[in-house]
């Protein structure tokens, strides 16, 4: 199995919870889907982490790395344009307040890039594939983790059944 075969399985996880959420009025959010999607996607590929070929540990740093690298330089460009003056530093500076999430991402990405690095490079070095990591203990205490780092960033609250549900 491959990386795009775990991230389909968890992505299509995710896909039949929203509907059964919504089947039983108490529909998410697209905020909490897309978030959970995130979530299953990462989850999907974490047990190959010990895996030095595997995706989560070598494709996905890197682009983790790039993408948070240009949220990061992108908002500092526009500020070097606008303090710069010129026929254009209006433009820029009007630009600038809807880049204000950018640095504040690029630094989470970043530093899950570099996290998913390291710990890719321990877990390869320590055991063998298919180990530790495939184990159900593994999944839950990535699944704590996940919640946890969900908790922490504010993403993806689930309100009580029935907020969500029209008037009758």
């Amino acid at each position: 199995m491959n990386g795009p075969a775990h991230l389909g399985i968890g992505v299509a996880a995710v896909g039949i919870v929203v509907w059964g959420a919504d089947a039983v009025g108490a529909p998410l959010s697209l905020a909490t889907a897309a978030s959970g999607a995130a979530v299953a996607a990462l989850g999907s590929l974490a047990p190959d982490i010990d895996h030095r070929d595997a995706t989560i540990g070598s494709k996905l740093p890197l682009l983790c790395l790039m993408a948070g690298l240009t949220l990061l330089c992108v908002p500092a460009a526009f500020r070097f344009a606008s303090a710069r003056g010129g026929p254009q530093a209006g433009l820029w500076a009007g630009v600038l307040p809807s880049l204000a999430w950018w640095p504040r991402w690029g630094g989470i990405l970043v530093a899950i890039g570099i996290a998913l690095l390291l710990l890719s490079r321990a877990a390869t070095n320590a055991w063998a594939h298919r180990g530790p990591t495939h184990s159900l203990v593994a999944a839950s205490g990535m699944t704590l983790v996940a919640l946890a780092a969900c908790a922490a960033f504010g993403v993806g609250h689930v309100p009580p059944c029935g907020v969500n549900r029209p008037p009758a």
